[in-house]
C-alpha cells in the first residue's frame, strides 16, 4: 500500500486529495500552480460555511463542523476527480520538486492548518459567542458571531495573548454610532465585552428617565411591544421593546423594564478624546459605560472589531443574521 502512494497511483492520489484537500493532492503530484489555485477555493468554502448554516443545508439542525464539511464537500469531490485525471497522465512518474516530497507536504499542510488560520484570525475575522443577555434583543444568549478585525484598524489586541508589539492603532478608524463592537474591558484586558457604540470623542451622554440623550438631545424612541425573556438568574423578565433612532439615522431595538432603574438616571458623561461610550441594548441589565468604576469610557485602542455576522445559536439551534 505504501508503494501505491510513493508511485502516485490514481486511487492513492484520490484518497489523499479527498481527505487532505485538493491543494495537498496537487502539490503531491508536483503541480504547484494547480495547488495554489485550489487553496483560495478551499478557504472560500470555509468562509461560506456560516452561509450554509443560514440556509439550513439539507434542512438539518447543523453544527458548525457539519456545515463546514458539507460546504467543502463539492470542492473535495471536484478536486479528487481532477487529481485522478492528472495522476493518470503522469503514469506513475515521480515529480522532483521539493513540495511533492513528504517533508514539503507536511510543511505545507501545517502552514495551511496553523499559520494561515492564525493570520486570518488576527487580521480579518474572529469568532465570538454571547454568554449573557446584556445585548438583548439584538443578540441572544448562545449566539455565535464573526467580528470584523480590520473595521477599526489594528492594535495589540488583534493578536493572541495581546503581546505589546503595537502601540496605539495602525490604520485606526473611529466607530460609527450604532456599531456593535467587541472590546477589551478597561482595567482588565483579559475580558471581552460586546456593546453598542453610542458616544464618540467629545460627545455628552446622559440617561434621563430611561431615555438616552446625546449632546443634550433626547434620542427618539418608539414603543414596539411588551415582551418577556428568560433570564438564567432571574427567571422570566417583563420588558418593553422600543425602536431607538440615533442622530445618524441608525435604528435598533432596546429592552427597558421600566424607566426608574438604577442606570436610567445618570450624570452627564463627557467622552474624552481617544475614547468611546457604549451601552447594552438590554438597558436595565447591562454593565456598560454608564458604570464608570467598572467599564466606563472605552479607549479606542481596546476595540477588537465590529460585529459582522451572526451565524449560529447553540441554545436555540437557529441561525439569525444581523439585520
Amino acid at each position: 500500500m505504501i508503494s501505491a502512494f510513493v508511485e502516485r497511483r490514481p486511487w492513492a492520489v484520490v484518497a489523499l486529495s479527498f481527505f487532505l484537500g485538493p491543494t495537498i493532492g496537487m502539490f503531491y503530484l508536483g503541480k504547484g500552480r494547480l495547488g495554489l489555485t485550489y487553496l483560495p477555493v478551499e478557504l472560500l468554502a470555509l468562509v461560506l460555511a456560516p452561509l450554509a448554516l443560514h440556509y439550513e443545508v439539507v434542512h438539518l439542525n447543523l453544527e458548525l463542523r457539519a456545515a463546514i464539511y458539507l460546504t467543502r464537500l463539492p470542492v473535495m469531490l471536484v478536486g479528487a476527480v481532477h487529481c485522478y485525471l492528472v495522476a493518470k497522465r503522469l503514469s506513475g512518474r515521480r515529480p522532483r520538486v521539493w513540495f511533492a516530497r513528504w517533508q514539503g507536504l507536511v510543511g505545507i499542510y501545517l502552514a495551511v492548518l496553523a499559520v494561515l488560520p492564525l493570520l486570518i484570525r488576527a487580521l480579518y475575522i474572529e469568532p465570538f459567542s454571547i454568554p449573557a443577555g446584556g445585548m438583548l434583543p439584538t443578540l441572544q444568549i448562545g449566539d455565535h458571531l464573526f467580528v470584523s478585525k480590520y473595521a477599526y484598524g489594528y492594535s495589540r489586541f488583534f493578536f493572541p495573548y495581546s503581546p505589546r508589539v503595537i502601540e496605539g492603532r495602525i490604520f485606526g478608524r473611529l466607530p460609527e454610532r450604532g456599531d456593535i463592537a467587541v472590546f477589551r474591558k478597561p482595567g482588565d484586558d483579559r475580558i471581552d465585552y460586546i456593546k453598542r457604540i453610542v458616544g464618540l470623542p467629545g460627545d455628552r451622554i446622559q440617561m434621563i428617565g430611561g431615555r438616552l440623550h446625546i449632546n443634550g438631545e433626547a434620542v427618539p424612541r418608539e414603543k414596539v411591544a411588551d415582551r418577556s425573556y428568560e433570564s438564567p438568574s432571574r427567571g422570566e423578565v417583563s420588558v418593553t421593546e422600543y425602536l431607538e433612532t440615533l442622530p445618524n439615522g441608525r435604528r435598533h431595538r432596546v429592552y427597558e423594564e421600566d424607566d426608574r432603574q438604577f442606570l436610567d438616571n445618570t450624570p452627564e458623561y463627557f467622552v474624552p478624546e481617544g475614547h468611546v461610550f457604549a451601552l447594552g441594548d438590554n438597558r436595565d441589565n447591562s454593565q456598560d459605560s454608564r458604570v464608570l468604576g467598572d467599564v466606563g469610557f472605552i479607549p479606542v485602542e481596546n476595540l477588537v472589531g465590529r460585529l459582522a455576522l451572526i451565524f449560529w445559536n447553540s441554545e436555540r439551534r437557529k441561525v439569525p443574521f444581523l439585520e
